[in-house]
């Protein structure tokens, strides 16, 4: 037992072990004869009472116990570390996407405020004969009508973002 690096194996491995472990026992880790002692520091409504209360009773387990208990803790703390470290990497490729989604939104609007302005202008200017500028209103009205879809979709995507992002809360 020695020798083997639990470092080396998921936490998830190890705490499906361990719960079979648990299982199988004989005697609970938290013996019989302090079970009442455990049910009265757990339901002491003052948090640091019940925190010196529970580290009382834990003391009083017999030494293996109490060994087996507190690195069944420390596995559990690697576990939550495990779980919090997830979470953290999902959140920032959730707000990496979300700023890469706001960066196409800006440009997309930004060119079509363009074409918008040069549309405007040719109005203005127009001089009543035909030209090869003529021909370029319906390419920019086509990239218009494709940009303001796809702010749309942009926004949409945002929005369902956002929405994801609260429901973690």
């Amino acid at each position: 037992l020695d020798s083997i690096s639990f470092d080396d194996y998921n936490v998830f491995v190890i705490g499906q072990i361990l719960k079979s472990y648990f299982r199988d026992l004989q005697h609970p880790l938290m013996s019989f004869e302090l079970y009442d002692d455990f049910l009265r520091a757990a339901h002491l409504t003052n948090p640091q009472e019940r925190i010196q209360s529970l580290y009382d009773v834990i003391t009083k387990l017999p030494k293996a116990n109490y060994d087996i208990l507190e690195r069944l803790m420390f596995h559990l703390a690697r576990v939550v570390e495990c779980i919090i470290s997830e979470q953290l990497k999902k959140l920032k490729s959730t707000l990496a996407d979300l700023q890469t989604l706001e960066i196409a939104e800006t440009t997309a609007n930004q060119r079509l405020s363009t074409i918008q302005s040069l549309s405007q202008n040719r109005h203005h200017t127009s001089s009543g004969s035909f030209t090869e500028e003529d021909m370029d209103i319906t390419t920019d009205e086509e990239e218009e009508q494709i940009l303001s879809q796809q702010l749309k979709i942009l926004q949409e995507e945002k929005y369902d973002i956002i929405l994801n992002l609260k429901k973690r809360d």
